[in-house]
């Protein structure tokens, strides 16, 4: 299952469930199971590292221009950035890994520089910053460090 799967959150949530066992177990002193739990770790990491990774390439290669027309309104793949960042760094704030912080980050990064690109695609200034600024307001939200384009506070 977990070669075809390309639910990060599924499988970044399968990942906690067992970091949350392992500590179970281990306040239980019950080793017999430790090597189970580090399998499947080996298993799931490496598939969590890949599909963010696609979803990061994904993101990087994709043209303003193919995705419609452009308004000013909160794009939907910045939404959906929101959401998922948002559900990630929750799931990640029971047993914080610097792996997932790094991976997000990454991903991060992309999704800014695909809003500067669709900000662009505004003939007018005024519109690319009505759009930069619809753009960043629900990445605020997502991200507990701050908003996605580096501002500070809430609007």
């Amino acid at each position: 299952y977990v070669a075809d799967c390309y639910d990060s959150i599924a499988v970044f949530l399968s990942i906690h469930i067992i970091l949350r066992f392992k500590t179970m177990m281990i306040k239980r002193n019950v080793p017999a199971v430790d090597k189970y739990w580090d399998t499947l770790l080996e298993i799931l990491w490496p598939r969590f590292e890949f599909i963010l990774e696609l979803n990061t390439q994904s993101i990087r290669t994709t043209d303003p221009q193919k995705l419609g027309a452009l308004d000013t309104r909160p794009h939907y793949v910045t939404r959906r950035y929101a959401e998922f960042s948002s559900a990630i760094v929750s799931i990640n704030e029971t047993y914080p890994n610097e792996k997932a912080h790094h991976l997000l980050a990454q991903l991060q990064v992309e999704v800014e520089n695909f809003v500067l690109r669709m900000a662009a695609e505004f003939s007018s200034r005024r519109e690319q910053l009505i759009f930069l600024i619809n753009e960043t307001y629900p990445n605020e939200k997502a991200q507990p460090t701050g908003p996605a384009t580096g501002g500070g506070g809430e609007l």
